[in-house]
């Protein structure tokens, strides 16, 4: 399988930058939850002189309902610290709080984007060479349904722009797509190793048709 076919068949009608991530969806009551994970070590030093690592998970929880509606909740935790996160939007207007602060109505949020599968971090390496391989794995049990499973595998070499060491990142992503063509579910794992330096990264996604969703405003003192 080629790259123009894979991505056909796993981006078509799928994501999109509304406030909706879901073409095929678009108008229907569903449920995305995401969770993006990242670790890392490297050789230089944090501020009270210890080496530098980063330990960071986020498990967001997002609901759309009926005339663009949608609430979220968002739990991070980045080296220890949780810090906790509410939205919604009803009607045009955002409500959000942090923790168990009261609600208040803020400006209107950016667009949906898919999460960055860097970690959120900027990239310190030029690339050198990269080698990509598609597959149609076949069908999967999902959900009590057959569905059709695809798998990229990106194998990458890269060179710090500062000292010049070699970086090699192995990645893979994986979709599970219904009859139709939607993706109930995509992993992204990537594995990163170089000179006194590791990384880790993950995303994962589930999206999940549900006519029961509610959304109403929150009252705000």
């Amino acid at each position: 399988m080629d790259k123009s076919e894979f991505e056909r068949l796993v981006s078509s009608g799928n994501y999109h930058d509304g406030h909706s991530p879901l073409v095929r969806w678009k108008g229907k009551s569903f449920r995305l939850t995401s969770i993006l994970e990242f670790r890392g070590q490297g050789p230089g030093k944090s501020a009270d002189g210890t080496p530098w690592s980063v330990n960071r998970i986020s498990k967001t929880i997002k609901e759309f309902g009926l005339n663009e509606a949608y609430r979220e909740s968002n739990e991070t935790t980045h080296n220890g610290d949780v810090t906790r996160t509410e939205s919604i939007r009803v009607a045009g207007v955002l409500y959000s709080r942090n923790d168990n602060e009261n609600w208040k109505i803020t400006k209107p949020e950016a667009p949906w984007q898919q999460p960055d599968a860097s970690g959120g971090s900027s990239n310190p390496f030029e690339d050198i060479s990269t080698d990509v391989e598609y597959k149609y794995l076949g069908t999967e049990v999902f959900r009590n349904a057959t569905v059709k499973t695809y798998l990229a595998t990106t194998r990458k070499k890269s060179v710090n722009k500062v000292n010049g060491t070699d970086e090699f990142l192995v990645s893979t992503e994986k979709y599970w797509l219904d009859q139709d063509g939607t993706t109930l579910k995509s992993v992204y794992r990537s594995d990163g190793k170089g000179v006194g330096r590791t990384s880790f990264t993950g995303i994962t996604m589930e999206f999940v048709l549900d006519s029961s969703i509610s959304i109403t405003a929150p009252n705000v003192p």
